[in-house]
C-alpha cells in the first residue's frame, strides 16, 4: 500500500509520516519512507511517501498508485493528486496555508480543492483539522487526527498505532491518543460510499 502525506513547511507532515511508518513496523510490515526535500526556510511544499506491505520494492509511489492521501494543506494536496489511484481516500485539511500572493490580495484562497480531487475520482473527506484537537493539546497534534481519519483503511491494526503513540513517552501521551481517536471516530461516522475498504467510488 502507498500512502502520501503532504503539506507545507511548519506543518507536522514528517512527524506524522514517521509515526505511521513506526506503527507499520510494529505491525510486522515491510516499510519504506521517502521524504521530498523541503526548503531551508519559507513555506515550501513537503511531500512524504510511506509504502508498506509484505515486501516493498520501491520507496516512491508511481503516479496513479497511492491508495491514501493525507493532505495537511489543500493546494499541496492538489499538487499530489496525480499520485492517486482511482477511488483513493483523501483525508483533507481544508484550511489553506496563505501564500504571499494570497496575503497581498493577488489571488483568493482555494475553495474547490475537494471537488477537484473528487473528480479524479477520489473519496474526499474535508475537515478543519485544527478543530479535531483540543486547544490545550496544541496545533501539531492535528496531524494525528488526520492520520486517525485514514487509519481504518490501512493494513495496520489499532494496537500497532497505540504502541507507536506510546513510544513518544508519557509527556502528552493522553493528548496524542485523544487526537488520533478523534480522527478514528470521524471515520466511523462516514457513509459507506466514503468508508468502503474496496476503494470504490459510489
Amino acid at each position: 500500500m502507498a500512502v502520501i502525506l503532504c503539506g507545507v513547511t511548519g506543518q507536522p507532515v514528517v512527524e506524522t509520516s514517521r509515526l505511521l511508518a513506526e506503527a507499520a513496523l510494529v505491525a510486522g510490515l515491510d516499510v519504506s519512507l521517502s521524504e521530498a526535500p523541503a526548503p531551508a526556510c519559507g513555506q515550501g511544499g513537503v511531500l512524504v511517501h510511506v509504502r508498506m506491505g509484505d515486501e516493498v520494492r520501491s520507496a516512491v509511489a508511481p503516479e496513479g498508485s497511492a491508495e491514501v492521501l493525507v493532505g495537511f494543506e489543500p493546494l499541496e494536496a492538489l499538487r499530489a493528486a496525480a499520485l492517486l489511484a482511482p477511488g483513493a481516500f483523501v483525508a483533507l485539511n481544508e484550511h489553506p496555508a496563505p501564500t504571499w500572493r494570497m496575503r497581498a490580495g493577488l489571488e483568493p484562497p482555494p475553495r474547490d480543492a475537494a471537488a477537484r480531487l473528487e473528480a479524479r475520482p477520489a473519496r474526499v473527506v474535508g475537515v478543519r483539522a485544527e478543530a479535531l484537537v483540543r486547544r490545550v493539546d496544541g496545533a501539531p497534534l492535528y496531524g494525528l487526527a488526520l492520520l486517525g481519519l485514514a487509519s481504518p483503511l490501512l493494513p495496520v491494526p489499532r494496537a500497532a498505532f497505540e504502541a507507536a503513540l506510546a513510544r513518544g513517552g508519557p509527556p502528552d501521551l493522553e493528548a496524542r491518543r485523544h487526537a488520533f481517536a478523534r480522527g478514528v471516530r470521524l471515520f466511523e461516522a462516514l457513509p459507506r460510499r466514503l468508508a468502503a475498504r474496496d476503494g470504490a467510488v459510489r
